[in-house]
């Protein structure tokens, strides 16, 4: 079933990777793009780029929480991945925890390991993205789709380019779903990793940071929409953070506190969330 699932993911990220690329201009729907794929297969290989990297991430992301569950003798399964349409071709990865996870250091290990092997990943590759992206002039930047820059990303890219428009490929698309993906699952709220990190620190400051991370979500969505005056990229996010709320599964020794070296992982993974960070994802 890994494989299989694997397999399928890179093929429908691959295709998303070389829409991408240009694959298919003559194109005048997906659907016939996809035709033109199952004809011409070759055409593919233009999205192995794009397809490489999204696996390296989200497969470095997972593998991390995986060999963390090993060393703690937490049962777990290895990676899910998640096929998808386009943009991007996949809905990220999971593993399942089959066993209880013992205690709060545990937890912490489990919870940053996947986040911080993800990002270490992603910021090279966007990184290499903004090195091979090219300026372009204000007027042919209208009418496009226009990606918002990870707060790391818009710093680079003032430091390269003076804050210019930039024409991006693959490679930096796919460092900018890494980037995403990362900072979703940093959120301090519910089972996402950034819950996990805060529930080893506290229980009750879990229960704390869930609800002012929701109002503060909220707050944001309501803000970006009014000055947009479109919705939100967030709106379904503070949908799923307030079915997530403030639930999270008890440890099986509550009273084992975090050493100072954890609680200082603790605070790297707040820099993540803040780098990979993006305030307007995506504008049509």
């Amino acid at each position: 079933m890994h494989g299989l699932l694997l397999a399928a993911t890179a093929l429908t990220v691959m295709f998303s990777g070389s829409l991408w690329e240009g694959a298919y201009e003559e194109a005048g729907s997906l659907i016939e793009a996809l035709a033109i794929a199952i004809a011409q297969p070759g055409r593919l290989a233009r999205g192995l780029p794009f397809a490489l990297s999204v696996l390296a991430i989200l497969g470095a992301h997972e593998m991390g929480h995986y060999l963390a569950c090993r060393r703690h003798g937490i049962r777990a399964t290895l990676p899910y991945f998640i096929p998808g349409p386009p943009p991007f071709g996949t809905f990220g990865a999971v593993i399942r925890i089959r066993g209880r996870i013992p205690d709060r250091r545990a937890l912490l290990d489990v919870a940053a390991a996947g986040p911080l092997a993800g990002f270490c990943v992603a910021l090279p590759l966007t990184g290499i993205g903004l090195l091979c992206a090219r300026p372009i002039p204000p007027s042919l930047a209208e009418g496009g789709v226009e990606f918002g820059s990870p707060l790391v990303s818009a710093a680079l890219e003032r430091l390269l380019y003076g804050g210019a428009d930039l024409a991006v490929g693959s490679v930096y698309l796919a460092g900018w779903f890494g980037m995403l993906v990362t900072s979703l699952n940093l959120f301090p709220a519910g089972q996402l990793d950034g819950g996990h990190a805060v529930y080893a620190l506290s229980a009750s400051l879990h229960r704390r940071m869930a609800w002012t991370t929701i109002a503060a979500l909220f707050a944001f969505v309501v803000v970006r929409t009014i000055l947009d005056r479109a919705l939100s990229a967030y709106t379904l996010w503070c949908v799923i953070l307030i079915l997530m709320r403030d639930r999270h599964p008890r440890l099986s020794d509550e009273i084992v506190t975090l050493d100072p070296r954890r609680r200082l992982v603790a605070w790297l993974l707040l820099a993540v969330f803040l780098l990979s960070f993006i305030p307007v994802p995506i504008r049509w």
